[in-house]
C-alpha cells in the first residue's frame, strides 16, 4: 500500500478477513489539529529507527481528535466521531479499535507468538510471525511494543500492548493523555 500523502510505501497483511498495515505508520501530518495548543508527534525520529519501527505518537496526535474534547462530551459510538475513525492514517484505512484488535488475537487463536516478528525471543517463547504482521521485538531495553487504539468510551485512551510474556493486553488512560506519547500506529483497512 502506498500511503498519497508522502509516497510511503507500507507492507500489509490480511488476518481473517481484515487487511493491516504489516509495519508502523510514519506520516508525519504538516496541518495543525484543530483547536491545539500542542500536537505530541514525533518529529525526529532517526532515519533507521523510522524505517524499522515506525514514527511514535501521542494518543492526540494519532486520534487527530480536536484537543479541547475535554469542554465537550465525546461518545466515539455516536455523535461526532463515529467509529471507524481515520485519524492520522491515510484515505480507506482508519485506527483500529479494541474490537479489532480482539479480533485478531481471536483469528490466531489467542497465539500471539504468529503475529510477533522472528526476532522477538523471550524466556523461550519466539515469534513465528505466520501472518506477515511483524510485530518487532522491544527496542532500548523495552519489554513491550504499545499501538494506539480506539474505542466506545467516554474520556479514555486506549493502547494494545504486546509484551514479552507474548500477551497482548489494553491499556486504559482517563484522559488528559499526556502519558499516552509514545505508542506506535497500525492502521487497518475500511
Amino acid at each position: 500500500m502506498t500511503d498519497e500523502r508522502d509516497g510511503e510505501v507500507y507492507k500489509t497483511a490480511k488476518i481473517g478477513d481484515q487487511i493491516w498495515m504489516a509495519q508502523s505508520l510514519r506520516y508525519l501530518p504538516t496541518e495543525p489539529a484543530e483547536n491545539c495548543d500542542f500536537l505530541w508527534i514525533r518529529e525526529s525520529e532517526e532515519p533507521e529507527q523510522l524505517a524499522t519501527y515506525g514514527r511514535r505518537y501521542s494518543w492526540e496526535g494519532a486520534t487527530r481528535i480536536p484537543c479541547d474534547y475535554m469542554s465537550k462530551t465525546i461518545s466515539f459510538g455516536n455523535g461526532d466521531f463515529p467509529l471507524p475513525h481515520q485519524g492520522v492514517c491515510p484515505n480507506g484505512w482508519h485506527l483500529p479499535s479494541i474490537d479489532e484488535w480482539k479480533k485478531i488475537a481471536e483469528t490466531v487463536d489467542n497465539n500471539i507468538n504468529k503475529l510477533l516478528s522472528t526476532e522477538w525471543i523471550y524466556g523461550g517463547n519466539a515469534g513465528t510471525d505466520e501472518y506477515g504482521f511483524n510485530i518487532l521485538k522491544p527496542q532500548n531495553g523495552n519489554n513491550f511494543r504499545e499501538f494506539i487504539t480506539l474505542d466506545n468510551s467516554n474520556k479514555k485512551a486506549y493502547t494494545m500492548v504486546f509484551n514479552n510474556w507474548t500477551s497482548m493486553v489494553t491499556k486504559e488512560t482517563n484522559l488528559p493523555l499526556k502519558d499516552v506519547e509514545n505508542a506506535y500506529l497500525r492502521c487497518l483497512m475500511n
